[in-house]
């Protein structure tokens, strides 16, 4: 109890807010820094062998593979089973533009 006589009552409570907000911390939704840095390091799509204009997307010619440059491996199940939309050499990283819509 003398340590809330001699530093009062409001004051004690300034100090656990303080250091409450700095145990949380700041919300971020976006990359930091370190996190840019080894987004290459990440998997993505490529496709691993060269695909014809209208061939059918498969788990014979693309794959999740490194380094980061295409797209998140999650969408590999929309790809399969859809159209190339133009050719595509192989070691190219997919992105939508590569995928014909139907």
């Amino acid at each position: 109890m003398i340590g809330v006589i001699d530093y009062g009552m409001g004051n004690i409570q300034s100090v656990i807010n303080a250091f409450a907000e700095k145990a949380i911390g700041k919300i971020s939704y976006g990359l930091t820094i370190a996190e840019r840095k080894s987004r290459i390091f990440r998997r993505s799509l490529f496709a691993v062998k060269d695909i014809k204009r209208g061939e059918t997307f498969c788990y014979d010619n693309i794959r999740s593979i490194r380094p980061g440059l295409g797209l998140k491996p999650k969408y590999l199940e929309y790809f399969l089973d859809k159209c190339a939309k133009r050719d595509i050499k192989r070691g190219t990283p997919l992105n939508w533009n590569l995928l014909r819509r139907k």
